[in-house]
């Protein structure tokens, strides 16, 4: 069954996920399947930890989301992950002006194939690119939480 996530909202199957506990989240959308664990960051992440269908990442609390599964909707843009990068671009300034503004065109260079959209104030982007030879889109807080340690 494909998840449904929402851009804009912030939410995956309906609930928000930024700025909310690990708790939270595993109350909000279930026990992880894997959890990696690194010095100032935990990731929970949901399917298959070589093809994950989306990982939250936790500095504190969650501030970061990324989606890799082609089967995913998205609330205004469908299976976004079975666009080409180019058209998934045209796809979100259409689907989503006056609440993203292209800030980075896609493109590949030495820092990797990908686009950026910020939202109005800036403090939430849209990821999306080419990694590793697979398709991805993210959403995350442009300023995340201070780290615990």
């Amino acid at each position: 069954m494909p998840l449904h996530f929402d851009l804009a909202a912030g939410t995956v199957a309906g609930q928000p996920i930024l700025g909310r506990t690990v708790a939270a989240i595993r109350s909000a959308i279930g026990p992880p399947d894997y959890t990696e664990r690194y010095a100032h960051r935990i990731d929970l992440g949901y399917g298959d930890k070589a093809a994950p269908r989306v990982e939250v990442i936790f500095n504190g609390t969650a501030w970061a989301l990324e989606f890799a599964d082609p089967s995913d909707l998205e609330a205004k843009l469908g299976r976004v992950l079975a666009l080409t990068p180019q058209l998934l671009q045209q796809r979100i300034a259409t689907a989503y002006a006056g609440v993203f503004r292209l800030a980075r065109s896609y493109r590949c260079d030495r820092k990797g194939c990908f686009g950026l959209f910020f939202n109005q104030d800036g403090s939430l982007r849209v990821i999306f690119g080419i990694s590793h030879g697979a398709r991805y889109v993210g959403l995350q807080l442009t300023h995340p939480p201070p780290t615990g340690g």
